[in-house]
């Protein structure tokens, strides 16, 4: 599949929300989202891209993407 390609090329991105914690007002935790910048397409936000890879069995290669690609970024 593309999403397969995608992983493969490493074209996915990776971005951190923060989670705040408003009564003691700091950062509670750290939602990881991917998306996905198809050229001509869009990007492909995280929420599809979930959806994308559970239809094409792509969920356990992305859950091991994420970790690979954060430390990449370290």
């Amino acid at each position: 599949t593309s999403l397969q390609d995608a992983l493969e090329r490493g074209a996915l991105q990776l971005t951190y929300q923060p989670e705040w914690d408003v009564a003691r007002r700091r950062v509670s935790a750290v939602e990881a989202q991917v998306a996905w910048p198809r050229p001509g397409l869009g990007t492909m936000t995280a929420a599809d891209v979930l959806v994308v890879a559970d239809q094409g069995s792509l969920s356990a290669p992305l859950a091991r993407w994420i970790p690979r690609s954060k430390s990449a970024a370290s």
